[in-house]
């Protein structure tokens, strides 16, 4: 996996599409790298599941 967390800082990934990292400063930084964890995760799997990056948004209010 090319992404993980600063419990204090944030969460970052890496952007295939832009090839480089994305560092995320967030309020509730450890839940944010969970529901990342979970939408990557979820592509792996055979059984569809809600669309966690929907929930995420809602960390940035």
């Amino acid at each position: 996996m090319d992404f993980g967390c600063v419990a204090a800082k944030g969460h970052f990934y890496f952007d295939h599409g832009v090839q480089e990292y994305i560092m995320r400063a967030e309020g509730k930084p450890a839940t944010a790298f969970l529901f990342k964890l979970i939408s990557t995760l979820q592509f792996s799997g055979t059984v569809p599941m809600i669309d966690v990056d929907a929930y995420a948004k809602w960390l940035d209010v």
